[in-house]
């Protein structure tokens, strides 16, 4: 039995495994959210599970914000896969809450849109959402019809236009996803930034879709889930495309900007190649589909899956580039080993990471994140309601006088998770 503590109303409240140990923070919790309740109101059984990455004699369990607390009558801890339990009667659990006299405030702070970024170069600069494990970034667009995630990499840079020495940060892939979809309603994507996560949702065609992307460090990977709300309701085609290609020098090219790239699929994967003619910088790109229910078919360069219940497609991608003294002092064509072949370890790094599947990955993740987000937060006492409300409606309020409290936490949050991202 759960009871609310006195004083005020208690919102949502995302929960945290960490060590006794506060320099060792670990574990992570496949987070699950209580709804919110009115004071004084007895929750008969409510179930979390967590993996936890760490010795777990000791675990406290951390919510939100400071103020307050929250009984426990029974408290029963299960291994998974297991009859081993413990029961812990009398256990009190800390609630970090904020409380007011009409309702508590949620920790979680996201960026929130009701439409698409749009499929532009000002969509992509000031619309679409950034993911990134600073092996890569990828820009998410979030369009129900034509998913576009645009794959950066800052190993894969091209020559300047005035000097040989300059050089620009170029797209390394475009990554995109074809749905069946004519007309939506009910749309929202965001970002929730506590958890490096992103999402894109709505409805169409009486069902309730949802997509959910993130990229590991720790695997060294982008992940991207597909569910729906009615059973083999998941179909889609997977079409990465390499962008701007220029012929080399001998074939009448620009050496600064020569580039020829590949595209094939076999199976469940698709393979990418690329290479620049300036210093011979190699790309590798790897896609995996895993899929419950439906079928999956490839055409040489796609993969499409037809009727599943849901999938995960799982990337990864890098270069030759080493940083070593030939990167100074040799010339162009010997920068780099021209007999480094990444595409070797990208087929690894997809591999690995669809053998460990979405639960397992996205928890290594979160606690990733935790890590270093966790190392310092705000409170600047924000309305409960600005959460909300889309981000470009907070930034119009702002703008116009109306301060925001949430929007400030956010946007301070955002600049930090920008630099763990990176």
């Amino acid at each position: 039995d759960i009871k609310s503590p006195e004083g005020g109303n208690i919102g949502l409240w995302p929960i945290w495994a960490a060590s006794d140990n506060k320099d060792e923070w670990g574990g992570s919790a496949d987070v699950q959210y209580l709804p919110e309740y009115a004071m004084g109101k007895t929750w008969s059984t409510i179930t979390w599970e967590f993996v936890a990455n760490f010795p777990h004699d000791k675990l406290q369990f951390v919510f939100g914000k400071v103020g307050g607390s929250v009984s426990f009558d029974n408290l029963i801890l299960v291994k998974k896969g297991t009859e081993d339990n413990m029961i812990v009667n009398n256990l009190i659990v800390l609630l970090l809450v904020l409380f007011s006299c009409c309702s508590a405030f949620a920790s979680s702070h996201v960026l929130r849109y009701n439409k698409p970024a749009a499929l532009s170069v000002k969509g992509w600069e000031r619309e679409s959402i950034p993911l990134g494990c600073a092996h890569f970034g990828v820009s998410v667009f979030g369009d129900p019809a034509k998913e576009r995630l645009q794959v950066t990499h800052n190993a894969f840079l091209t020559g300047g236009k005035k000097k040989q020495n300059s050089a620009n940060l170029t797209n390394a892939l475009e990554i995109y996803l074809d749905f069946p979809v004519e007309e939506y309603a009910d749309y929202e994507r965001g970002l929730d930034i506590d958890r490096g996560v992103a999402w894109t949702e709505y409805e169409s065609q009486g069902m309730r879709f949802r997509r959910e992307y993130f990229t590991s460090y720790p695997s060294r990977v982008l992940a991207v889930r597909l569910t729906a709300s009615r059973k083999g309701s998941i179909s889609f085609t997977l079409r990465p495309e390499t962008p701007f290609l220029s012929p080399w020098e001998k074939d009448g090219g620009n050496r600064n900007f020569g580039r020829r790239g590949s595209v094939s699929s076999s199976g469940a994967t698709i393979d990418v190649n690329q290479e620049l003619e300036r210093f011979k910088v190699k790309f590798a790109g790897r896609f995996k589909i895993v899929h419950e229910g439906g079928d999956l078919s490839e055409d040489g360069k796609t993969l499409s899956v037809k009727g599943a219940d849901s999938a995960v497609v799982y990337f990864s991608c890098d270069t030759n580039y080493r940083l070593r003294p030939e990167v100074f002092s040799a010339s162009d064509d010997k920068k780099l080993d021209p007999g480094d072949d990444p595409s070797s370890r990208v087929k690894s790094f997809v591999s690995a990471a669809a053998d460990k599947g979405w639960d397992v990955l996205l928890s290594e993740h979160e606690a990733d994140l935790r890590r270093l987000l966790g190392r310092a937060s705000i409170d600047l006492d924000a309305n409960a309601e600005d959460a909300k409300k889309t981000t470009d409606a907070l930034l119009k309020e702002y703008k116009s006088g109306k301060r925001s409290r949430y929007l400030e936490e956010t946007y301070w949050l955002f600049g930090r998770y920008l630099l763990v991202s990176s």
